[in-house]
């Protein structure tokens, strides 16, 4: 092992920028072309490349979900032995938080062996070696990218929300700036086009949903069913959660209701809009639904809510040996008819 490798160890380096169009432009070539220059001067190699594309790192949902939440998880579980080295082009790529959020947690980093390399100033923040200079100058960089990005998410905010008000005296869904609709739409609409336009798949897996209710399946194997068909709304596997946020979104009606995020949770600011998109699914169906989903809710929860079963676990069906159960709607399991076998 030569020094400089028992100095850094394995080296891994960090990609990301915030808005898919960066990828068309130079933020990423660059950022590779940093990382190749880094190491070649080293004379050691990349481990493994981590890189969240068109990912902020203003909230920090990024540290919980995607490429940095899968290394951090690799450091916390000792999958990555330490020291290691991590690349970056610069502190913002890691974190662009308020300074008492983003500096604990990159000198937690730190802490645990990881060697954090900033590459466009040549900085490296090291266990054991942190003076003055470098926490001053790394508190000036993050200081700067929580700014920036405050400056630019409320003048985005305040564009979206003079697009919103307009669309709402309009009757018309919010545009970019270039004249489209936004994407910021229920997924059964199409993307990126001048006018609000029903995607004929995605509205046909939606009307799929609300059918499949009324015929009695559960929501787990609604789910289910449409995955091994591969049908999907978001690109993503069909979840539960999200089949249950799709039948009681009423945004399948046609409606509209303005809201915002904030502090993190979505707030309601206005009051319902009929008509706003096109209607996918009749009131009919979806006030069905809606009726169905409560009984099942309603029925008695728990194992035997107030009764005690002395035969749970010992009552099989004769035929396949099948523990027999009591079950809501919480899967694709079926009620069991009343004939079983004691073994």
């Amino acid at each position: 092992m030569t020094e400089t490798t028992a100095n850094y160890g394995k080296v891994y380096s960090y990609l990301r920028f915030s808005s898919k169009k960066q990828e068309l432009g130079s933020s990423k070539a660059r950022q590779l072309s940093m990382s190749e220059k880094w190491t070649a001067e080293k004379g050691l190699s990349i481990e493994n490349a981590f890189a969240d594309l068109g990912v902020s790192a203003y909230k920090g949902k990024h540290r919980e979900e995607g490429a940095l939440a899968d290394f951090l998880a690799m450091v916390k579980d000792g999958r990555i032995a330490t020291p290691a080295t991590l690349l970056l082009e610069s502190l913002d790529r890691l974190s662009r938080e308020p300074v008492e959020t983003s500096l604990p947690f990159i000198l937690g980093l730190v802490k645990s062996g990881i060697v954090v390399v900033t590459m466009g100033d040549g900085q490296e923040y090291r266990k054991g070696q942190l003076d003055s200079n470098k926490l001053m100058k790394s508190l000036w960089v993050l200081e700067r990218a929580n700014e920036e990005s405050k400056t630019k998410s409320q003048r985005v905010g305040a564009a979206w929300q003079r697009r919103r008000d307009t669309a709402l005296t309009t009757g018309k869904a919010p545009t970019t700036k270039q004249g489209r609709v936004s994407n910021n739409m229920p997924n059964w609409f199409k993307a990126g086009t001048t006018t609000i336009q029903i995607d004929p798949a995605k509205k046909a897996i939606v009307q799929s949903i609300f059918d499949m209710v009324e015929s009695g399946l559960g929501l787990n194997l609604i789910a289910k069913k449409l995955n091994g068909k591969h049908l999907t709304l978001t690109g993503r596997p069909m979840m539960r959660h999200y089949i249950h946020y799709i039948t009681h979104n009423r945004a399948v009606l046609g409606e509209y209701r303005p809201a915002k995020k904030i502090e993190g949770k979505k707030v309601f600011t206005g009051e319902i809009v009929k008509g706003y998109f096109p209607a996918v699914i009749s009131e009919t169906q979806f006030y069905a639904v809606q009726a169905i989903l409560k009984a099942r809710k309603t029925t008695t929860t728990g194992a035997n809510k107030g009764f005690c079963n002395l035969f749970t676990g010992l009552i099989y069906i004769g035929s396949s040996k099948a523990v027999v159960y009591k079950q809501r709607d919480k899967s694709e399991r079926q009620y069991i008819p009343a004939l079983y076998v004691i073994v």
